[in-house]
């Protein structure tokens, strides 16, 4: 006997697709120079606090709001850093805008996900 099951593909979203059309080769390598212009991004440094200052700047280039970011500092020693916590205004979890846009890399950061479509970002330490 044979079964046959009726498949639905996606149903394509107009808002996902004009995203991707904002990528291309150069911005996304233009992303990377930029990011890479601060510098070595060591937990406590100026550096990598710069590095948290320029990915603020990214998302609220994004159309991200100040109320939907908040920092959460720790400490690993004496050396204090911040995750930056993005919280999207949709339920759905998709990857980070960041991330897919390639301005960095998952090598880059630590990005965890919540039910509630909140995406945490920190740039990993270093090890010294």
């Amino acid at each position: 006997m044979l079964w046959i099951l009726p498949c639905k593909a996606q149903n394509f979203i107009q808002k996902y697709q004009d995203r991707v059309n904002q990528l291309s080769k150069d911005n996304i390598t233009a992303n990377l120079k930029a990011f890479e212009k601060l510098g070595v991004k060591t937990t406590g440094s100026v550096e990598n606090d710069s590095a948290l200052q320029w990915i603020r700047k990214q998302y609220l280039s994004y159309g991200y709001t100040e109320n939907q970011m908040m920092e959460d500092p720790f400490s690993i020693g004496r050396l204090k850093s911040k995750n930056l916590i993005i919280t999207k205004k949709e339920r759905s979890t998709r990857i980070s805008t960041l991330l897919s846009a390639g301005i960095l890399t998952a090598s880059m950061v630590q990005v965890s996900t919540t039910t509630e479509a909140e995406h945490r970002l920190s740039l990993k330490p270093q090890e010294f």
